[in-house]
């Protein structure tokens, strides 16, 4: 079983003589103006608002960097404010790469490891932006109406997926009632209007096509559903096999939303999406192995359940097609449910994140053996990225003393370093998946290199 060291943000911090933490397992303690405290004391408000949040981990395609996101909470602008940073695997030194009005999220490597893709409010709404590495500014690619997001790189890296919203259909009632009178109130007639707080009425969420030169932006779904599926939905609803010619999206083709739980997975045949997987449950998660022999996805066995177990399934590629007539259950005779996985480079295995006794696991699964072996058994553990050499995985790591961050597994040793991403002195330690605890008082400066 592999340890971690940590590439991310901080540890954890010291306050008088007591360690302060555990409230909230997903925020980054950074920047606490008080945190060297004379006395002790509880944590306050002041402290709880200038968490920092580390998320969306993106191991680079030659595996020596990882992209990510931290987010700043502003009491002022009552919002968040996100930043993409880069951390090098090597050696843990971090630095910021996007600055500037609004936010970036959703860090996206190009096939070549040249380029970062990544979304901005920066200019007209949520695009798609690219930043050449190397050095230069940022290009914005899109211009979609309602914004874009969930970047994929097509693998021949002429351009990106993206999903964006559409007025649905495209003549409303609302359009001609509005004259003299206008208002913005609305008669809607089905389910599903309303998905928790984002109203759907009048608009279908859509997967496009952008071209990185033109931002030429097409629509890859022209059909009466939300493609990718909202409700029900996985880690990652699309994919494109590794040759760039196929697509897979989950879908929910049911004229009933809303009572209804059966997602399917969809092939994008040109205007044609072609139907893959029949079962009563809801699909989802589709991916493509690197060699292009298997498709893979999350299944829910029985219909109606939202919360039924979750099974690892595999389906063959025959001549380019993906058949799921014959699907393999590659966690038969488990009780456990697979909550996100990511392929090996070599397609021998895949590395999942299973909850287990409370904890979010890391599973190595091998194929075709389906044999299964504990990676990381510690803390929760999300976003496994794996690197070319098959070993070497990156992901998010929290417990109930740790706030996530970034962890890159290196050695049966416990070897854990702090990045620079706080320009704050503080008392650190962070303690180890092994148990032992590495404790280390510093001063960082923060790298930060805006080429936006």
């Amino acid at each position: 079983m592999m340890e971690g060291r940590n590439v991310g943000m901080l540890g954890r911090w010291k306050i008088g003589r007591r360690w302060v933490l555990g409230i909230i397992l997903t925020f980054q303690l950074s920047n606490i103006p008080t945190v060297v405290a004379a006395q002790k004391r509880a944590i306050t408000f002041d402290d709880y608002i200038a968490l920092k949040t580390v998320s969306d981990p993106q191991l680079s395609p030659d595996g020596k960097w990882v992209a990510y996101t931290v987010s700043t909470p502003s009491l002022q602008d009552n919002r968040n404010v996100s930043r993409v940073w880069v951390v090098e695997v090597a050696t843990g030194k971090s630095r910021q790469l996007t600055g500037g009005p609004g936010s970036d999220r959703q860090p996206r490597w190009s096939p070549d490891g040249k380029t970062l893709a990544f979304i901005s409010t920066r200019d007209s709404g949520a695009q798609v932006w690219v930043l050449p590495i190397a050095g230069g500014d940022a290009r914005k690619v899109s211009s979609l109406a309602d914004g874009a997001s969930d970047p994929i790189w097509l693998p021949d890296g002429s351009g990106l997926l993206v999903v964006s919203d559409i007025k649905w259909p495209p003549h409303q009632e609302i359009d001609q009632r509005n004259g003299s009178y206008p208002t913005e109130a609305r008669i809607w007639t089905e389910l599903m209007w309303r998905h928790w707080d984002d109203f759907r009425a009048g608009k279908r969420q859509h997967l496009f096509r952008v071209g990185v030169a033109t931002g030429t932006a097409t629509d890859l779904t022209p059909v009466d559903h939300d493609v990718p599926t909202i409700a029900t939905s996985g880690d990652g609803d699309v994919t494109v096999s590794p040759d760039s010619k196929d697509i897979l999206v989950a879908m929910h083709a049911d004229t009933s939303v809303a009572d209804n739980t059966n997602v399917d997975l969809y092939a994008v045949d040109g205007p044609v999406l072609r139907r893959v997987t029949t079962s009563p449950g809801a699909d989802n998660t589709p991916r493509y192995s690197p060699d292009n022999h298997w498709a893979s996805y999350l299944s829910m066995e029985r219909a109606g359940f939202e919360a039924d177990r979750v099974r690892l399934m595999l389906m063959r590629r025959n001549d380019g097609m993906t058949e799921g007539a014959n699907a393999i259950d590659a966690t038969a005779g488990w009780s456990l449910s697979v909550g996100s996985y990511s392929w090996c480079p070599n397609s021998k295995c895949v590395y999942a994140v299973v909850e287990e006794r409370g904890r979010d696991k890391i599973y190595r699964i091998d194929i075709p053996s389906f044999r299964r072996s504990v990676v990381v058994s510690s803390g929760v553990n999300t976003s496994v990225q794996v690197a070319p050499d098959g070993r070497t995985l990156v992901y998010l790591h929290q417990t109930n003393t740790q706030p996530a961050e970034v962890w890159v597994p290196r050695s049966r040793r416990s070897i854990c370093r702090r990045s620079k991403n706080s320009a704050s002195s503080a008392r650190w330690a962070i303690r180890c998946s092994g148990g032992r605890r590495s404790r280390r008082a510093s001063t960082p400066r923060a790298d930060i290199r805006s080429s936006t």
